[in-house]
């Protein structure tokens, strides 16, 4: 019996490691990320389907961040928003997040080119709930020295959530 419980904790402690528990899985899960990678083989299309889908049935609206795992100022971003409270129950309460890959191995051109033009990664589009661009942002404008900014950020979530102007 022990040894069954240690295989059982073993397998719960693997899980935690290797699954992001941003995941979303579900509209009732108390999520962020719809897609948490920048993976090349995943369709950016199907993605951004169901991220708007899900963000509909919620009164969300959808992140697009543009990137990949070259790119330095990505990590950052990620970072920036796993560790300030304050941007990660904004983004909780108003937004799902879909991470877009570009790199040399799927530049996602198809579907980057209904978008407007990128001059810098990462870059974050935001959707409605159904799906119309609402702003491309220039991350850029977002940081404070070598991370982001909370207060450039706050501002940027509070203006594009969906009830904006709390």
């Amino acid at each position: 019996m022990r040894y069954i419980l240690s295989i059982a904790a073993l397998t719960c402690a693997v899980s935690l490691v290797t699954t992001p528990a941003f995941c979303q899985t579900s509209a009732s899960d108390a999520t962020v990320y719809l897609v948490d990678t920048y993976d090349p083989e995943r369709d950016a299309y199907a993605d951004v389907e169901s991220a708007v889908q899900l963000a509909n049935e919620d009164g969300k609206h959808v992140l697009l961040i543009i990137g990949g795992d070259w790119c330095i100022d990505c990590l950052v971003l990620d970072r920036f928003l796993a560790n300030n409270d304050t941007v990660w129950q904004m983004l909780l309460d108003d937004f799902l997040i879909v991470k877009v890959n570009y790199s040399r191995e799927n530049e996602n051109e198809d579907f980057l080119g209904e978008y407007p033009d990128l001059y810098w990664f990462p870059h974050i589009f935001v959707l409605d709930n159904y799906g119309k661009l609402l702003h491309s942002k220039d991350t850029r404008e977002l940081t404070s020295g070598r991370s982001f900014s909370e207060e450039k950020m706050v501002e940027f979530l509070d203006k594009w959530a969906p009830f904006s102007g709390r």
